[in-house]
């Protein structure tokens, strides 16, 4: 749904639960996990409500990653080290 979202323009919430083969309703609830985490937005037109991706949002899960991502890195590059010496030593 984020990256539907992310395609651009405000979206209902119909057209992005057919793809998904789950109800308006189940749709809704996942919709809401994502509101309440400040990654969507909504707007109430009438009884339509459009959806809005909030890419600042997702700046607390990009930190994260990018954190780990370097110890990771870090970790890898010490096991590469630590290979390459064993396989010297063979």
């Amino acid at each position: 749904m984020i990256a539907r979202l992310g395609e651009g323009g405000d979206q209902s919430v119909a057209p992005l639960a057919e793809p998904l083969r789950q109800s308006p309703a189940q749709v809704t609830k996942h919709l809401a996990i994502l509101e309440r985490a400040g990654l969507i937005s909504r707007r109430i037109e009438g009884r339509e409500h459009k959806l809005h991706l909030e890419p600042a949002g997702m700046r607390p899960a990009l930190d994260w990653v990018t954190r780990h991502r370097e110890l990771w890195s870090l970790s890898l590059d010490r096991l590469e080290q630590f290979l390459d010496t064993m396989q010297d030593k063979l």
